[in-house]
């Protein structure tokens, strides 16, 4: 089974200082778990990608295929933004949780994700802020084994300007 979140980032409030140079989002990579056994459990991928079991769980197959999310934001030089990672409650009855484990950083700033907290980076000198996390899943609920699941987070990072 293989299982990858597609993340929606979304601009709250952005107001550009100049047309041309509006600050924007690239996604680099999307978060990709890779292969887990369709029980439930419990598993992390650390900052580097690594996939591991949480304790008195054995769902996740740890696999070097595994991608952490990354996506970068590019504004002029020396700009700060609000960015918030959030988690992921189950929806729909269907048993997964998500919460984030990362960093957001810039040539001058380097901030641990807080799940659902507010973070002020600056751009620095290069003009880019990137954020990149693994996380810790749950699976509450037994998924298909023969499927292939697709999970979208709507607003999973919400970036703004600050004033």
């Amino acid at each position: 089974m293989k299982f990858k979140i597609y993340l929606l980032v979304v601009m709250i409030s952005l107001i550009p200082k100049v047309i041309l140079a509006a600050p924007y989002v690239i996604p680099v990579t999307e978060l990709d778990f890779t292969d887990f056994l369709p029980i439930t459990g419990s598993c992390e991928m650390d900052i580097a990608g690594v996939v591991t079991d949480l304790p008195g769980s054995q769902m996740c197959i740890g696999s070097d295929s595994a991608t952490i999310a990354h996506y970068r934001i590019i504004a002029l030089p020396n700009t700060n933004f609000s960015i918030q990672v959030k988690t992921r409650n189950p929806e729909n009855g269907d048993g997964l949780t998500f919460s984030p484990i990362g960093k957001i950083t810039s040539d001058i700033d380097d901030i641990t994700i807080v799940p659902g907290q507010a973070h002020i980076a600056n751009s620095g000198t290069l003009g880019k802020i990137d954020i990149k996390f693994g996380g810790q899943i749950i699976i509450s609920n037994a998924f298909n084994a023969s499927m292939s699941h697709k999970i979208e987070m709507e607003a999973a990072i919400t970036w703004s300007e600050v004033p």
